[in-house]
């Protein structure tokens, strides 16, 4: 009950497909044997798959943890950080992800993104109080980052297939980027 009434005053602003296409990569690299190389493509190669799974996983097993940086009192001029169990991102993050994932799951996911095309994303849903809630992963393909040339405010574009697109700003996006120097990473495919 407590449950459905939470996600009843949660604000969650995309969604997914209900049923998703089956090509969903808008990429379309051609490589010199003419053979069209995407992300999904690359996992069906099994040293590809298995360098993917192997690192995925060995990451998402470690524990990912909030913690608060403070001033050490027995050394000054330096910090410690210090865990802090009892914030609420704190259970998202370790205990449950969202409804319908946990957090081996959408951490192993994330890096598997991230590695494949260069960055993960996930919508950051609040509760009425601003509280972190629940983090619900977006395929990286339905993903666009774009600058307003006005302001210089960064924001993301989510495309909601036929419910349209959306705009997400930077606070309400957990992005893991892969390598590189610009705000998104490089796809190691591309």
């Amino acid at each position: 009950m407590l449950d459905r009434l939470r996600r009843l005053l949660a604000l969650r602003r995309t969604r997914g497909e209900d049923y998703p296409e089956e090509s969903r990569i808008p990429y379309t690299g051609r490589t010199h044997a003419g053979v069209f190389v995407t992300p999904d493509r690359a996992l069906q190669n099994a040293v590809v798959w298995a360098c993917h799974r192997f690192l995925t996983q060995q990451v998402a097993q470690l524990p990912a943890r909030v913690l608060r940086v403070e001033a050490d009192r027995s050394r000054p001029g330096r910090t410690r950080q210090i865990r802090v169990p009892t914030h609420p991102v704190e259970w998202v993050l370790a205990w449950r992800t969202n409804a319908e994932w946990g957090p081996f799951q959408f951490r192993e996911t994330m890096l598997g993104w991230a590695l494949l095309w260069g960055n993960g994303y996930a919508e950051i849903e609040r509760d009425m109080a601003g509280r972190v809630v629940a983090l619900w992963p977006i395929h990286p393909s339905r993903v666009e980052v774009r600058r307003d040339l006005a302001t210089g405010r960064l924001f993301y574009e989510v495309d909601n297939g036929t419910l349209g697109k959306v705009e997400l700003d930077p606070m309400d996006v957990f992005h893991l980027r892969g390598f590189g120097d610009d705000v998104v990473g490089l796809s190691v495919v591309e």
